[in-house]
């Protein structure tokens, strides 16, 4: 059995996304003709190469770790990115179950992304605790407990959460 759940991106991840996306480029742009002008000045030179490696590195590792769609496999759950899938064995899921927004309610970045390509990394919520996010809508948040973290995803599809419970409990 594989079942794949669609992780769109909502309005807020686009125009994040969009917007970050013109910045870096009108900033490269920008570092770019410096880079020119330098004249062979190696501080330019340093300066403005930095500032073009750091914005294309920026959204480079960005879109690479941001979460792409999921599925279930007979005995993990994947969440597809596109540098490397992050798996979570369903044997060691012990509650999975849609949470509120008043649960994510103050929620903080504490290393995380917020917004370019999704939401993702380390998070905080009064509700939740801390906790690792692989979502891209602000809609459909589903807490995965395992013995030893906590995961947050969004998918299209809540049914996600029943096609865990059925496999867990055909394990049993």
């Amino acid at each position: 059995m594989n079942m794949k759940y669609k992780a769109s991106k909502d309005m807020t991840v686009q125009i994040i996304t969009i917007g970050v996306v013109i910045l870096f480029a009108f900033l490269g742009y920008k570092s770019t003709i410096g880079l020119i002008n330098s004249n062979g000045n190696l501080t330019p030179i340093l300066i403005h190469s930095s500032v073009i490696v750091f914005l294309f590195g920026t959204l480079l590792l960005c879109f690479l770790y941001a979460p792409k769609n999921y599925s279930i496999n007979d005995d993990k759950l994947v969440i597809h990115r596109p540098l490397y899938d992050k798996y979570i064995p369903t044997d060691s899921i012990i509650e999975i179950r849609p949470i509120s927004k008043s649960e994510m309610k103050g929620t903080i970045r504490t290393f995380g992304v917020g917004g370019l390509f999704g939401n993702y990394g380390k998070f905080h919520s009064n509700g939740l605790g801390n906790f690792t996010m692989f979502g891209t809508q602000s809609k459909n948040y589903v807490l995965i407990k395992t013995n030893s973290k906590k995961f947050v995803i969004t998918p299209d599809d809540i049914e996600l959460v029943e096609q865990i419970k059925t496999i867990k409990t055909a394990s049993l």
